[in-house]
């Protein structure tokens, strides 16, 4: 029974990976990193900061400087892979799923 229970979720986590996230790296992949502009003043000042600030703080400004990367990565695919929609809330809801999870593909990349 356990044997079939992984199985089943190996087959779907396969068809997820295959039908949807694959394409998501396709596109992070296809992302063009040069047109990126630089970070913003504020990820900027983080970095600046982050010499002269404890050990235990370091890790949190370095997260949130890439995050404000990973978000220009991120508008720069969305247009190629959210659905189209006339329902705003379900749009708004499904920009909000594929951001984390493009977030999260990013993350897993670098």
């Amino acid at each position: 029974m356990d044997r079939d229970i992984e199985e089943i979720l190996k087959l779907i986590t396969d068809y997820i990976r295959l039908t949807y996230i694959s394409e998501i790296e396709e596109a992070i992949a296809e992302c063009q990193l040069e047109n990126i502009v630089a970070l913003p003043k504020e990820a900027q000042l983080m970095l600046a900061f982050i010499p002269f600030m404890p050990d235990d703080s370091r890790d949190i400004l370095e997260d949130i400087a890439e995050v404000f990367k990973y978000e220009q990565v991120i508008r720069q695919i969305m247009p190629a892979i959210l659905p189209n929609s006339n329902n705003l809330e379900e749009l708004n809801l499904q920009n909000i799923i594929l951001r984390l999870l493009i977030y999260t593909i990013i993350k897993e990349i670098d």
